[in-house]
């Protein structure tokens, strides 16, 4: 799988680079916050289990390739801190996942300049970078690390979602988009027997910033 991840990175940005010799390639940066919460498959009785969100950052850089003035891609690589509040039987606790994401997205522009809406969509491919379930166990502070033989390294989701671009100069732009992170992909198994999966559902805002390059 690592050799998978690898080879989507390389012949993602080997694409754009190739591509950037009759379209315009522009590079950047984006911070942002991730509203995160998770989904059980299969649903918990009502009243058992109450999960709510929990905010995060999002940051990261992207490269943009526009085919015509209206079509692009991106390929992005960011840190993002997903999770959720959960509280079982009276219990609360924190699920906390951290991943390193790089999604793969088509765009779709409208309009001219200086003010562009965009819609995005594309497949998300994750990289745990740790994974942790804190609260109290016996009355004491408690943190549980989750290794890999309880929460998957990798981890597949759909990103969709719209923005908006405000040109500053032609070779710099200003931009703020909203999206939704559906995860495919169970992050964990914490039950016994593994009956129940997780999802991630992640809503996520960033505004960045971006360089004509070529």
């Amino acid at each position: 799988m690592k050799h998978y991840l690898l080879s989507i990175i390389i012949v993602s940005f080997s694409s754009i680079t190739g591509f950037a010799q009759s379209g315009s390639l522009w590079l950047g940066a984006h911070v942002g916050v991730d509203i995160g919460s998770i989904a059980l498959s299969p649903p918990q009785p009502r009243g058992e289990e109450v999960i709510t969100s929990r905010t995060g950052i999002a940051i990261g850089a992207e490269g943009d390739y526009w085919i015509t003035d209206n079509l692009g891609m991106s390929i992005g690589l960011a840190y993002v801190q997903k999770g959720a509040n959960d509280n079982l039987n009276g219990t609360p606790f924190v699920l906390d996942y951290k991943y390193l994401q790089m999604p793969v997205l088509l765009k779709v522009t409208f309009g001219s300049d200086p003010v562009k809406p965009f819609f995005f969509a594309g497949p998300e491919f994750g990289l745990k970078l740790s994974g942790k379930e804190i609260g109290k166990l016996f009355g004491r502070d408690t943190t549980v690390d989750l290794t890999d033989s309880l929460m998957p390294k990798f981890n597949i989701g759909i990103l969709f979602g719209v923005g908006v671009t405000y040109s500053i100069t032609p070779e710099a732009t200003f931009f703020l988009e909203a999206g939704y992170d559906y995860g495919m992909s169970s992050v964990i198994t914490p039950y016994a027997g593994g009956e129940t999966e997780i999802f991630t559902r992640d809503l996520r805002a960033s505004l960045g910033v971006l360089f004509r390059i070529e």
